[in-house]
């Protein structure tokens, strides 16, 4: 039986092997000597530093940090690194899942358990000088980098973002959005008799979806592009005449009315779409 920490640390030498091209020895020996046998190789070692659990008993979120040393020959750390950027630039912040035999005492069995996670990688970076080795060819000199990675991840809470699009007159457009917001707010109408209230009666359900993004260049994301650019249409060519749906999942949801505000400041543009059913 194996824990998170051991799983995740086996899928990312597999990620490293991916984008470094020479051999990895992955290590967690105190007594190894690095680049002994193969002055070219890429000497990895990954170790478990401090996490954060949830307080709330049987909801599992975690976030854990692991911090990542490789020792490479110096005329190679230019290399070591351009690998690195590409490997942050592909998984950073990308969701992704692994299964685990967990243990339940209640059950006396082993329990195949999906964890769910999000890795964030830090920049990596040289530490120190470069130092000598002593390999069985002669001495070289070598280089550290390091790096870190904090991980969150859980299997009983709900960290995947949903996936939702907008539909503008029967083309749909996935929403990339970094935080959401869904306000449910029924009207009643009140009536009464003598003064006392004797009864509220349901007249509609107002519900606002709210999806906050952060911009990216124009031509990354199309509907970026329309909603940053319906502000400057002429009014027949604006999203107030075109039929507008959400979709989520299964569930297609007819929007009454928009609002969208960009807001700028300091290198850094956020857009808030608003759709009410």
């Amino acid at each position: 039986m194996k824990t998170f920490e051991q799983v995740y640390k086996e899928k990312f030498k597999g990620q490293l092997e991916k984008f470094i091209d020479k051999p990895l020895r992955v290590t967690n020996d105190l007594n190894y000597r690095p680049l002994e046998d193969d002055p070219n190789e890429v000497a990895v070692i990954i170790r478990t530093g401090p996490g954060i659990r949830s307080s709330i008993a049987g909801y599992d979120l975690t976030s854990l940090t692991f911090y990542v040393d490789f020792i490479v020959a110096a005329n190679a750390v230019q290399e070591l690194l351009g690998a690195l950027n590409n490997l942050t630039l592909y998984y950073n912040a990308v969701w992704d899942s692994v299964t685990i035999d967990i243990y339940n005492p209640g059950q006396d069995r082993n329990i195949t358990t999906t964890f769910h996670f999000k890795p964030i990688f830090s920049t990596p970076f040289i530490q120190g000088n470069q130092f000598s080795l002593r390999t069985k060819q002669g001495t070289i000199n070598a280089i550290s980098v390091n790096m870190s990675v904090t991980v969150g991840y859980a299997s009983n809470a709900a960290v995947l973002p949903e996936t939702y699009k907008l539909r503008i007159d029967g083309r749909d457009y996935v929403i990339n959005y970094d935080s959401r917001t869904v306000v449910d707010s029924p009207v009643y109408k009140q009536t009464d008799e003598g003064g006392k209230v004797i009864k509220q009666r349901l007249l509609s359900h107002v519900v606002t979806y709210t999806f906050v993004i952060l911009r990216s260049a124009p031509g990354v994301d199309p509907l970026q592009d329309i909603l940053v650019g319906n502000a400057y249409e002429q009014p027949a060519n604006m999203l107030s005449g075109n039929t507008l749906k959400l979709i989520r999942g299964n569930k297609v949801i007819d929007i009454q009315t928009y609002n969208i505000t960009e807001r700028y400041l300091n290198g850094a543009s956020v857009l808030e779409l608003t759709l009410t059913r």
